[in-house]
């Protein structure tokens, strides 16, 4: 990622196809990072996409849904610009998120930079066998050589100057100089409230009891410290239109801004496919039953091989 780079005019229409190009990089991250941390959360180990990433960065990956939602909107603005009430929900939702990317860029982007320059060597450290253990597919080498590609595309796509520059030709038209002007400083902060518990253990949206688990739950740490279920928080989101959008933005109880999961994760029914985080366990049955067939492909792995078992999930929050 590269500072400093020009902006368009604030009254220019923006390239489209750059900003396609810059959706496609921030979007296809986003994906991955998503349902490889939905699996670490269902089998409770790290997928080897995680490991070698450091850990399910959740806050990153918020970050990453923010940056490419945003562009999204500026896409459908930049194409068909309109007048009336419901237009100017979506810009003020858009330009919403364009902010917020502007808040938090100083802060990831020096991590974005670092995916990137050790992208490839993190990619070939999903070939050790030893990550594949608790995998309960047989065929673990096509698996391996498939998410090392993915995860080198990925990263490699970062490098592109011209993905930054069209991120902040968007916040220079639709949320100004002075936001454009922050993008080079890290303005987080240290959270206020580093574990949700302190306010309580009920989900203040669904009232129910929070659990133990970090990663089913999302708190506004440098200000408030709301906390609810991830789950709580995309159903919620889901429930509103798109041109209510600041939702996304800010804090459901002091409206501070934050990242969430929006909960706009891809859903395809009339392809047939539906993001994994949106499908529920019918019983626990269901889960363990996952998790026995997890434990049997592990235990058929190691056969002749040295015990190693793998560390339990650790979550880690960013700040």
């Amino acid at each position: 990622m590269m500072p400093g780079l020009d902006c368009a005019p604030s009254d220019a229409p923006l390239d489209l196809a750059a900003l396609r190009v810059a959706l496609d990089v921030f979007c296809r991250l986003w994906t991955y990072q998503h349902l490889e941390i939905h699996e670490s959360w269902v089998t409770q180990r790290e997928t080897p996409w995680v490991h070698v990433l450091g850990g399910p960065q959740q806050d990153l990956t918020c970050f990453l849904e923010a940056v490419w939602q945003s562009v999204g909107g500026v896409i459908e603005m930049e194409k068909r610009p309109g007048d009336g009430s419901a237009y100017e929900r979506w810009v003020q939702a858009t330009r919403g998120g364009l902010e917020l990317v502007s808040y938090h860029w100083g802060h990831y982007a020096p991590t974005l930079a670092r995916l990137h320059k050790e992208g490839w060597e993190r990619a070939r450290g999903l070939l050790n066998h030893d990550l594949w253990l608790t995998s309960p597919r047989k065929d673990w080498k096509w698996r391996a050589f498939d998410t090392m590609v993915r995860l080198d595309e990925s990263t490699a796509a970062l490098s592109d100057p011209q993905v930054e520059a069209t991120i902040r030709a968007c916040i220079q038209k639709y949320v100004g100089a002075a936001a454009v002007a922050r993008m080079g400083t890290d303005n987080t902060q240290q959270p206020r409230h580093p574990t949700p518990f302190s306010h309580g253990h009920e989900c203040q949206v669904c009232c129910g009891p929070l659990g133990d688990k970090l990663e089913a739950i999302f708190w506004c740490k440098r200000h408030c410290g709301f906390a609810a279920h991830v789950d709580c928080i995309r159903d919620w989101c889901r429930g509103r239109a798109n041109r209510d959008a600041p939702y996304r933005n800010t804090c459901l109880q002091c409206r501070q801004p934050w990242l969430s999961p929006w909960g706009d994760c891809v859903e395809q029914p009339r392809y047939g496919k539906t993001c994994p985080c949106r499908r529920r366990w019918l019983t626990d049955d269901h889960r363990e039953a996952f998790l026995a067939e997890t434990q049997e492909a592990q235990r058929r792995m190691s056969e002749g091989l040295p015990e190693r078992p793998r560390p339990p999930l650790e979550w880690h929050s960013l700040y």
